[in-house]
């Protein structure tokens, strides 16, 4: 972007005489088409002809500057602003702030108070252009991203692509297209927008467009029939997209809340979404997700969605999507759990525990990834990156990979060790090997390797068996399998992550394979106390610490507890009373009263 903004500052200057200012001639006027006839209706195409716009677009930007923007400076400009209007069909403040745009643009963005000085005027006076701004960003000549921070503006790489070889600016545009590739732009728009690039209501405006330009889609016409609000319309492709090319039926709502500008408008979405009254729930093309009736969120925005049937079938009938079904090598059809589907969470490590953490997070970044295993391949060594994660019940083994998936944006592959056991004498070796084959085939065929999710491992990684007459059989297959295992580690190109609840049984051939062991410890004191605030940050820091002492609990063990105060907070209304969390960690620690004996005590 750079060059081109140096193009255009060259392209600017390349003329004196047409830089010194003046009214365009009668010859260079333009058609209602956004055509230049002195330079586009005749053999040399471009240069004068543009350069005479990009003259009128400075010339605005530096009468405006000085006089600011005003019915006298707009008079005075009309001259200049004529051209701008008939090129991009805006109104004459829309071209005068889109001018400013353009010649304040510095590569990066340009800020409300450039725009503001620009102008000549407050930043609260500003304000009474942001729909001009808006209607700008409709057409596509500027991107208005709104963040935590100030809004700022930049100006579209094609935009200034057009000006420099002197064509006229023609958005993309994608008609006629079948549907998965109307969803795979749907996916790059939301990742757009996920990286700040363009405001919701930017994106909304774009997907609404792709669904007008390609009536012949029955995903389009049914989406008419809805007749959805564009916000609506929004968050069902985020649904569907996510449903056809992942099959990712649990969508949480963090990221979908992430896509809106405003915590207000994100709030308000998600309050009609839990409490059924979304326009979506209603019509029966999405529903909450749930594997527990009774279970309760420790927070709102953890619970999960999913496409209905009913939106299956009227939406995405056409692509013959296979429905996600058991296999019984433990592993489902299109079985990735996607990163962006992974929910933020905050970890509490001791000192040990974060720095290993932290340095395997980093070499698993991507391009820090590739250089390692080049540099590792350049040496002839093994490429492959075998962890295991061990460490008592609720320390945080499983959760960490998953945030590490989320940091490094890679895709979860969680094996579902139970299922891989066949009844059939040979099975399980068998669905071992293909889970392995899978995951290569995955490899290969994605630009980011995915994380292979060995989760509660122990049976698989443990010492191996000697055969008894009791039953050989059995301990012949768990030995076959953990040879294939061995075998698929040593080759691994990729990355294996195993959790553990023991290592004392470890065997140590799995040992010596294990390229990072991490062993996670139950928190300490002062991570009790954060995980305490983090959890219930409504009791007061006298009660965390009387917790933090007498509760020498794991980060689940706090969360059980968490989850109880969310409970009974629903059902009574109030918060929950100190002596009230005192027996739920008791009743977390099972400290009950041994059993007397059996029968009558004479």
């Amino acid at each position: 972007m750079a060059e081109l903004t140096q193009d255009l500052n060259n392209l600017q200057k390349a003329e004196p005489e047409l830089a010194a200012g003046g009214p365009p001639s009668s010859s260079a006027k333009t058609s209602g088409s956004g055509k230049t006839r002195s330079a586009r209706e005749k053999n040399n195409p471009g240069d004068k002809g543009n350069i005479h716009l990009l003259k009128h677009i400075t010339k605005l930007a530096e009468h405006i500057a000085e006089e600011g923007l005003n019915e006298h400076s707009l008079e005075t400009l009309k001259d200049h602003l004529e051209p701008v209007i008939q090129e991009f069909a805006v109104t004459p403040i829309q071209a005068a702030l889109f001018s400013l745009c353009l010649v304040r643009y510095d590569d990066h963005s340009i800020t409300m108070s450039d725009l503001a000085t620009g102008i000549n005027c407050g930043k609260l006076e500003f304000f009474q252009y942001q729909d001009d701004l808006k209607a700008l960003e409709s057409k596509k000549l500027i991107r208005y991203h709104r963040t935590e921070g100030s809004p700022y503006i930049s100006v579209p790489k094609d935009l200034m692509e057009a000006l420099i070889r002197g064509e006229p600016f023609k958005p993309a545009e994608h008609r006629d297209i079948p549907l998965t590739e109307l969803l795979v732009i749907a996916e790059t728009l939301f990742d757009q927008r996920s990286n700040e690039e363009f405001t919701f209501n930017f994106l909304a405006v774009e997907l609404k467009s792709l669904i007008d330009q390609n009536p012949h889609l029955r995903f389009s016409q049914k989406i008419k029939e809805y007749a959805l609000s564009d916000e609506n319309l929004t968050l069902l492709i985020y649904f569907c997209y996510n449903f056809a090319y992942y099959n990712n039926d649990n969508i949480w709502l963090e990221p979908v809340m992430e896509l809106y500008d405003e915590k207000a408008s994100s709030k308000k979405m998600l309050r009609s979404l839990l409490d059924g009254s979304h326009k979506l729930i209603k019509k029966r093309l999405i529903g909450k997700e749930t594997t527990d009736e009774d279970a309760s969120p420790a927070s709102p925005d953890s619970a999960t969605f999913c496409l209905t049937d009913k939106a299956k079938r009227e939406l995405l009938g056409e692509l013959k999507l296979k429905q996600k079904r058991d296999r019984r090598d433990g592993r489902k059809e299109n079985d990735l759990i996607r990163y962006k589907t992974i929910q933020s969470r905050k970890m509490f490590y001791n000192g040990p525990e974060t720095e290993q953490v932290n340095k395997l997070s980093s070499i698993l970044q991507g391009d820090s990834y590739r250089a390692v295993c080049k540099r590792l391949a350049d040496k002839k060594m093994r490429t492959g990156f075998v962890c295991l994660f061990s460490g008592g019940p609720g320390t945080g083994k499983t959760e960490t990979a998953f945030q590490i998936a989320r940091e490094t944006k890679r895709d979860i592959m969680k094996v579902d060790i139970p299922h891989i056991i066949g009844a059939y004498v040979g099975e399980s070796e068998k669905n071992i090997k293909d889970q392995f084959d899978h995951y290569r085939s995955v490899v290969k065929n994605t630009k980011t390797a995915p994380i292979l999710l060995f989760n509660e491992a122990d049976g698989l990684i443990s010492k191996r068996m000697e055969l008894t007459p009791h039953n050989p059989s059995v301990e012949r297959m768990w030995n076959s399998m953990q040879n294939i295992i061995l075998e698929e580690m040593e080759d691994l190109k990729g990355i294996l992550i195993a959790t553990t609840n023991m290592t004392i049984n470890l065997d140590k051939a799995f040992e010596r394979r294990f390229l990072f062991k991490i062993e996670f410890h139950k928190p300490d004191r002062p991570n009790r106390l954060s995980i305490w605030h983090s959890m219930i940050p409504e009791l007061s820091e006298p009660d965390m610490e009387i917790l933090a002492d007498l509760f020498e609990f794991s980060g689940g063990q706090i969360e059980n507890v968490a989850r109880k105060w969310v409970m009974e907070q629903a059902l009574s209304g109030s918060n929950p009373q100190m002596e009230k969390i005192i027996s739920f960690c008791k009743e977390e620690q099972l400290e009950k009263e041994k059993p007397g004996n059996i029968g009558f005590m004479v």
